[in-house]
């Protein structure tokens, strides 16, 4: 575990994300006390799977966290279905980059930030932004 420069705890999860992987994850997210934000990217390799896949993770997250941060075009997905099941606070970015910076401007003292996504998209690149090292 980790902290923010605002004091939130980061779940650094970043190796590698399957459906599976993602939904377990923010089920351990919902577990946790405080605000509790889910910093996702893409899920590689599902093939024709990919867009049912991102959808039912929106679903998913939609009741496991209260902000959702999501990065990439099949992210959109995640982030129009969780909007649809009542999550209020979901953002889709083009960039990890962008969205790093936008989660890191959230982060405050008693907050949960997992951070997920499939290895490629080398979401431990954001950690040093998360933890105001950048």
């Amino acid at each position: 575990m980790r902290h923010s420069a605002g004091g939130a705890r980061i779940l650094d999860d970043t190796y590698n994300a399957s459906p599976a992987s993602v939904a377990g994850a923010l089920e351990l997210l919902r577990g946790l006390g405080g605000r509790r934000i889910a910093l996702l990217g893409e899920m590689a390799e599902l093939g024709e799977r990919s867009a049912e896949e991102h959808r039912r993770i929106g679903a998913v997250a939609a009741g496991c966290c209260d902000v959702l941060v999501a990065v990439g075009e099949p992210c959109r997905a995640v982030v129009e279905e969780a909007l649809g099941a009542g999550l209020g606070e979901s953002h889709w970015f083009a960039t990890k980059d962008e969205a790093a910076a936008f989660a890191a401007g959230l982060a405050r003292d008693g907050d949960h930030i997992l951070v997920k996504a499939s290895r490629g998209q080398a979401f431990e690149e954001l950690l040093p932004m998360l933890e105001g090292r950048a």
